[in-house]
């Protein structure tokens, strides 16, 4: 009987260390602290280049540089905030085409939509804060999608 409620109390403790309410002053260190064991969402450079299309021209001009220029299934990185969430800034990747840079028959280089630019996710461990009834905030671990490059493939022939 006395194992049961050593069991019972140890619960108890650890449910009300894990819920605990925190002031503003204090939510970025126990953030830190809750973060310290995983590894952090890539921090890479926004990309200059706001360019919204499939860049075929510039690829044309690119034998070096960075991955994502070079790929033929290219991307940006674009910031993300999200005041709720530690870390509250880090970096995304965005596919810029639909298809692939292909060349065709002729050798010119065309965005070829017989293929198709998939976003490349991992899976990242960040701190949601969420409100306490009794003012201050709660943290929870929680794993999140973040799309780090684009690849090209074959178009999946079940659609």
């Amino acid at each position: 009987m006395e194992l049961a409620q050593i069991f019972i109390l140890a619960l108890c403790v650890v449910s009300v260390t894990m819920t605990r309410c925190y002031s503003e002053s204090e939510l970025m260190g126990k953030a830190q602290k809750k973060l310290k064991n995983f590894s952090l969402p890539p921090d890479m450079t926004p990309s200059p280049n706001s360019s919204s299309g499939c860049p075929v021209e510039s690829f044309k001009s690119l034998a070096s540089g960075p991955l994502n220029v070079r790929s033929i299934s290219p991307w940006k990185y674009e910031t993300v905030r999200d005041p709720e969430y530690y870390p509250q800034t880090y970096t995304q990747a965005v596919c810029l085409c639909e298809g692939c840079i292909m060349a065709n028959d002729t050798g010119t280089l065309i965005e070829d939509k017989s293929y198709n630019s998939v976003k490349v996710n991992s899976s990242w461990m960040f701190v949601k804060r969420e409100k306490c009834q009794k003012g201050g905030y709660k943290l929870k671990l929680e794993r999140r999608e973040v799309t780090v490059g684009c690849t090209c493939v074959k178009p999946s022939s079940s659609q």
